[in-house]
């Protein structure tokens, strides 16, 4: 754990308390802490960012998603999300885009390189991620 985390500080009881990546943290005052359990990592960012943003900054950090637990009223937020992009009216290419975001946990579609490896991961065109992102589309 401790290779993916700013400037980590283990806790004596087996916490790291670090540097938060899920914002421009500049002061131990947005500390990350992360506990490890059994193979699984509870995370909490104390400058209020939302636990998918937090979630999504150490997945880019290198730590396994499955590692990152969720609780159930996310996970059925989530299906809830899926549902509606099912049910609605944009196209399969941009669907499939969405539903992918919903799954990494993104808040709205990402940019730059994230979109593109988002939509290489979905097997779509980087153009469709892109019209998809200017269309204003949100998981």
């Amino acid at each position: 754990m401790r290779p993916f985390l700013k400037q980590p500080v283990l806790k004596p009881n087996g916490s790291y308390r670090a540097r938060a990546t899920c914002h421009d943290d500049k002061s131990t005052s947005g500390d990350l802490l992360v506990n490890v359990f059994m193979g699984r990592v509870t995370w909490k960012c104390f400058a209020g960012c939302s636990p998918a943003r937090s979630r999504n900054a150490l997945i880019l950090l290198g730590i396994r998603a499955a590692c990152l637990i969720r609780a159930a009223a996310d996970l059925a937020a989530d299906m809830d999300a899926i549902r509606a992009v099912i049910e609605g009216k944009e196209t399969p290419a941009h669907k499939v885009l969405l539903v992918a975001a919903i799954l990494e946990t993104y808040e709205e579609l990402p940019r730059g390189r994230a979109l593109e490896a988002l939509a290489e991961f979905c097997g779509i065109t980087g153009r469709e991620a892109y019209k998809a992102r200017r269309a204003g589309l949100h998981p």
